[in-house]
């Protein structure tokens, strides 16, 4: 069960206070970034008791992918990479015979089906 910040009914909670309970998204919760030895790092901290918040679970944040697996079947019919099934098809149609051009496809098939997946992966689903 997604639990939500108890300020904004909408949004998912990313952090909860142990000493008051409450609820926060990321824009209720109070952002401080200290300077250390390896660089500036960031601290969250509750507006109303000013200690540190613990972060709630992934599952809390992460949308389920069943939620997004219609997102990627329609993927491939967004414009961009339309455009690019149908020029590599056309290309390779017109140069049957030429194997560079054959290779040349090949090699940008192959480099957009790894950015697509890489892409889909975290959850962009938008060409």
């Amino acid at each position: 069960m997604v639990e939500t910040c108890d300020f904004h009914r909408t949004e998912a909670a990313h952090f909860q206070c142990y000493e008051c309970g409450t609820a926060f998204c990321d824009t209720c919760v109070s952002v401080r970034d200290v300077e250390e030895f390896s660089g500036k790092k960031r601290h969250y901290f509750c507006p109303a008791c000013n200690i540190p918040v613990q972060t709630i679970s992934v599952g809390n944040i992460i949308e389920p992918f069943w939620h997004r697996l219609s997102g990627f079947f329609l993927y491939p019919f967004q414009p961009t990479p339309l455009l690019l099934t149908i020029a590599l098809s056309v290309l390779g149609a017109v140069f049957t015979t030429n194997l560079f051009v054959r290779i040349f496809i090949w090699v940008v098939a192959v480099k957009y089906a790894y950015a697509v997946l890489t892409t889909t992966a975290q959850g962009g689903l938008k060409d």
